[in-house]
């Protein structure tokens, strides 16, 4: 089921849902008083969201649901193949600095320069990348792919840099691959907010704006939706970054000088 299909089974259910938010500390409820919900519409229809926080009122352009769901089609959210094939997506390659230079290979017995063929000739050309950990420039084929929010005990960090880099949250994310991620879905015409967040404060970067807890209320109300965001947002390019071989070992600095 797509975002859509949730929003229009809760409104189905329940059309003035408690409001749920997220923390680094975990999922919260947040308090009626507070900010709610209004869903009109039923399980064939949405006709409007309206939500309610510190008694402003916003309103959420139903297509952006459809536009949720366009984003995760989106290659760079592809969780269905290998970490590794993340190093041949084109916006994974431009955050990264992913570059072609010219260099040569060594014959192991004879030391000589060699093309990749194996035989002395000309430099080839092949893609490198930093290290994110040591800085370290190596080609990109023997790049490890590493996960920056760590699967274990990392996963409300990576929910919400993924919202962040949707323009969910109250703050936007200060760095490269948020902005790159903003900029290519404005620009696509595949927006889930109305504007871009502000730059502001770390605390804010990781706390949801009225976008965030609504879209947040609608995957927490299915079982499926909480699944689907978890994968996204522990699995996809947003949270895999290149590293060294050693940078990505167990033994760390214990195995290169």
């Amino acid at each position: 089921m797509s975002m859509l299909d949730w929003a229009k089974r809760l409104a189905a259910s329940d059309p003035n849902p408690s409001m749920k938010t997220l923390g680094l500390n975990g999922p919260q409820n947040v308090k009626r008083s507070e900010a709610n919900i209004s869903l009109k519409g039923d399980r064939y229809n949405l006709e409007s969201i309206k939500v309610v926080c510190n008694s402003v009122q916003f309103k959420i352009d139903t297509k952006y649901l459809d536009n949720w769901a366009a984003i995760f089609r989106h290659g760079f959210f592809d969780v269905t193949s290998r970490y590794r094939d993340i190093k041949k997506n084109k916006i994974w390659k431009e955050i990264y600095g992913v570059r072609s230079l010219s260099w040569y290979k060594i014959n192991p017995k004879t030391f000589e320069e060699v093309d990749d063929d194996g035989e002395p000739g000309n430099p080839f050309q092949t893609e490198f990348v930093y290290c994110r950990h040591c800085g370290l420039l190596i080609p990109l084929y023997v790049a490890s792919v590493d996960h920056q929010a760590p699967q274990d005990g990392g996963m409300n960090k990576a929910r919400l840099r993924l919202f962040r880099a949707l323009g969910c949250t109250v703050a936007s994310g200060s760095g490269k691959k948020s902005q790159a991620m903003l900029t290519e879905f404005f620009r696509d015409g595949m927006k889930v907010v109305d504007d871009p967040p502000p730059a502001g404060s770390r605390d804010d970067r990781y706390k949801l704006n009225v976008f965030g807890m609504f879209y947040y209320t609608v995957m927490a109300s299915a079982p499926e939706g909480l699944k689907e965001l978890d994968k996204i947002a522990m699995h996809s390019g947003f949270n895999l970054r290149p590293l060294c071989p050693p940078c990505n070992s167990r033994l760390q600095n214990t195995n290169y000088m």
